[in-house]
Parts: C-alpha cells; structure tokens; sequence
C-alpha cells in the first residue's frame, strides 16, 4: 500500500511543472522555439526568459566560433556553436520528489539571430 501511495505522490508531483517541460527533449524544443522562435535576437530570448521565470547566467554566456563544443555536446544531436551567442538558461527545476532540472542551450549565429535551442532533462535521485 505505502508503495503505491508513493508512487502515486511522484506521478503527482511531477506533472507540477508547467506544460511545456513535459515529454522528450524533442517536444520540449519544439515548444521552446514557438516560444523564441529562429532568428529572434537575444533581447527576445531575455524579455521571455523574465516573463516565464527562466533562469539565465550571464556569467556563463559564452560566445564561440562556428562549429565548436558546446557544453551540451551530444553525438545525435548538433548543439555545436553556430558562430555568436551561446546562452545557457534554467527553464525550470523542480526539488521533490525528485530534483529535476530542464536547461536549455540557445545558439544564436554570428548576426545574433537564433538558430538553435538544444535541452537536457535531468532527474537527481536521492
């Protein structure tokens, strides 16, 4: 009994974030960019980020020459620089049950202009 009450308190809380941190990665991006979409400049991204209460760095913003490593760099998926911005965000993270963590890197080109956003989905286990 206490373990599905468990796991139902988890299936609870975890719906808890809003809509468009649901599903894959795919998804997520796909709602994000109806969000900012391609070509937006970095204002654009700023002025939605304070709207929706993402977090962003800008410690961490970096700008890096086209092709190179991002700190997101993954074999099935292009999150390389694509020559100007390259800006981290916190689109949402949720503490309990589980801690989990949704960040985005948005990858503008070398006029500022977007072309890119690439996610990470992360749950911390206690």
């Amino acid at each position: 009994m206490q373990r599905v009450a468990t796991i139902a308190l988890i299936l609870a809380l975890g719906g808890c974030g809003p809509t468009y941190v649901w599903g894959d990665k795919e998804r997520i991006e796909r709602e994000l960019l109806a969000m900012v979409p391609v070509g937006s400049s970095p204002a654009r991204l700023q002025r939605t980020a304070n709207e929706r209460g993402w977090r962003i760095d800008p410690r961490n913003i970096r700008r890096g020459d086209a092709g190179a490593e991002t700190s997101m760099h993954d074999t099935r998926v292009d999150c390389r620089s694509r020559g100007g911005l390259v800006v981290p965000v916190i689109i949402d993270q949720r503490p309990a049950p589980l801690d989990t963590t949704v960040e985005s890197l948005w990858l503008f080109d070398q006029r500022q202009r977007l072309q890119s956003v690439c996610v990470r989905k992360t749950v911390d286990a206690f």
